[in-house]
């Protein structure tokens, strides 16, 4: 099947139409003046797709009667897609691809496909894949965490509530990659050295063992006992291609950034392998936020 370029008076874009001849091509567009049709011999969209058929898994190919019909699955740190691929009676790929995405965070499976082509679809699901790194990170005591290096110049765009009113965590993002400083990573709680004080209210613990006056936040007319002093750990975490995943996901990809956090060099090292609700609750407003970010043009 040739292909065909059209100029259209009056209008900046050229459709490209799969026609036998020029003037088959011509009819799409009867009722525009087409001032100028030639024949369209960029194959470049080729590359796109030996790229996703070597790096898929090939699941059918449909005989029809005007070509063939191929379908692949790909595999993603954050879900999979369905890929289908298509071919004139010659042999030949045309420059068209739909596809199906399945994310993590779905329970439906859908039953369309949307249409797009090789290089678009390269680039939703072949360029970048999730993944996460925890740059740095301090315990309680331990020296500030110094910027990364990466982040020069580039000014906070959200703020996301770890444990709300009493734990904010700046978030920045650059191109498709969120980076995260988490000001509560995993931190432990203080426990007396004097057992006689377990259970003692808090303003006479936050005196006696760090020099804290909060007598002035006393609300009640009786002490609290069971208020918690953390010793705040912190770190720096970055989701690459974070972007990404919001675009080609109709959900909050929540789980996929679980998994992709768990998956971490320092998480592993300390045999983290589940997150308290703490967490799910943080990655949901993370993601709301930077939706809202997003959407007012400021990334």
């Amino acid at each position: 099947m040739k292909r065909w370029i059209l100029t259209l008076e009056g209008n900046d874009y050229k459709p490209l139409i799969y026609a036998d001849t020029a003037e088959k091509a011509r009819q799409y567009f009867s009722s525009e003046n087409v001032t100028d049709i030639q024949p369209y011999t960029n194959m470049e969209y080729l590359k796109y797709i030996e790229e996703i058929k070597s790096k898929s898994e090939l699941l059918a190919v449909q005989l029809r009667t005007d070509g063939t019909r191929e379908w692949y699955k790909y595999v993603l740190p954050d879900g999979f897609a369905r890929i289908r691929l298509y071919k004139d009676l010659d042999g030949e790929y045309y420059d068209i691809a739909e596809y199906q995405f399945m994310s993590n965070d779905s329970l439906i499976y859908p039953c369309t496909f949307t249409y797009s082509n090789p290089a678009e679809v390269h680039l939703l699901f072949f360029v970048a894949p999730l993944s996460c790194e925890v740059v740095s990170y301090r315990f309680y005591g331990q020296p500030k965490l110094a910027k990364p290096a990466e982040l020069k110049g580039v000014k906070q765009s959200f703020s996301a509530d770890y444990i709300p009113k009493k734990c904010s965590c700046p978030c920045f993002v650059k191109g498709d990659d969120l980076w995260i400083k988490h000001r509560d990573f995993f931190s432990a709680s203080h426990r007396p050295s004097d057992p006689k004080d377990n259970g003692a209210p808090l303003i006479y613990r936050a005196k006696k063992y760090f020099n804290m006056d909060l007598s002035s936040k006393e609300k009640f007319i009786y002490a609290d006992c069971w208020g918690d002093i953390v010793l705040r750990n912190e770190a720096w975490i970055v989701f690459r291609s974070f972007g990404q995943v919001i675009r080609r996901d109709r959900h909050q990809p929540i789980q996929s950034l679980i998994k992709a956090f768990l998956k971490t060099d320092v998480l592993i090292k300390f045999n983290i392998n589940s997150l308290s609700n703490d967490w799910y609750r943080f990655f949901e407003d993370v993601i709301k936020k930077y939706n809202e970010f997003i959407k007012k043009g400021d990334g």
